[in-house]
């Protein structure tokens, strides 16, 4: 276990909060399979992991590209470049994931809802941030 904790602080930050960001998102991810998909669970467990990992490292894709208005207003320093995102990646899902149960218990329709709400949070920010860079400009 040493080990691997030396392998871990040998890396700089960025690569640390990258991977304690995809593994805590890898936990959320396996939500939507057992509420709306259980059945995924008779496939082999190497292809359960495939496809958690595969929708993992594309909805923070997604969420980061999706979080540029606000990083580039925001984040200057660029010292939160994957914190933001992977607050607002966490939090879409959840969203995601409470208003698919409330309303259906369909994977696609899980899916719809959580590619409505992270473009739903980018149409936010870019207002947020235009309304923030007119406030700022006035000054």
């Amino acid at each position: 276990m040493s080990e691997v904790l030396n392998v871990f602080n040998a890396y700089n930050n960025f690569t640390k909060s990258l991977l304690i960001s995809i593994i805590v998102m890898f936990c959320f991810w396996t939500v939507p399979f057992c509420i709306f998909k259980p059945e995924i669970f008779a496939f082999p467990f190497y292809m359960q992991i495939g496809l958690v990992v595969a929708l993992t490292i594309l909805w923070f894709i997604v969420v980061s590209i999706l979080s540029i208005p606000i990083l580039a207003y925001v984040d200057a320093e660029q010292e939160a470049i994957i914190l933001i995102p992977s607050f607002f990646a966490m939090f879409y899902l959840n969203i995601s994931i409470v208003v698919s149960y409330y309303y259906s218990n369909s994977f696609t329709y899980f899916l719809r809802v959580a590619v409505a709400i992270a473009l739903l949070g980018f149409i936010i920010k870019l207002c947020v941030v235009g309304l923030l860079y007119r406030y700022t400009k006035k000054k």
